[in-house]
């Protein structure tokens, strides 16, 4: 994790997010909700090389750099529900 912060501070410097949202779900169930039954070349990958890109972003949330902006959001539901579970999460933080 350490390098990949390195990397990213090379490229965005100090220029940050207030917030950052993890859309937490179900992978196997995300794909199946994409557009089309072909996917584009990362849908495409097995089923690990997504397992390792959750595990990532998981540890974003341990990382002292990044844990103070992770916010994590049930992303399972209607496009409804998980709307109205980041309006939630948005407003919370906010005030």
């Amino acid at each position: 994790m350490d390098r990949v912060w390195e990397i990213n501070q090379h490229a965005v410097h100090d220029v940050m997010p207030d917030m950052v949202l993890f859309m937490d779900f179900d992978i196997e169930a995300g794909l199946k909700r994409t557009f089309d039954a072909k996917g584009d070349k990362r849908e495409r990958q097995n089923l690990s090389f997504f397992e390792k890109v959750y595990e990532g972003y998981t540890q974003l949330f341990d990382f002292p750099p990044t844990a103070h902006l992770m916010y994590r959001v049930d992303a399972s539901g209607s496009i409804e529900e998980v709307y109205g579970r980041i309006l939630e999460t948005i407003e919370r933080v906010a005030t």
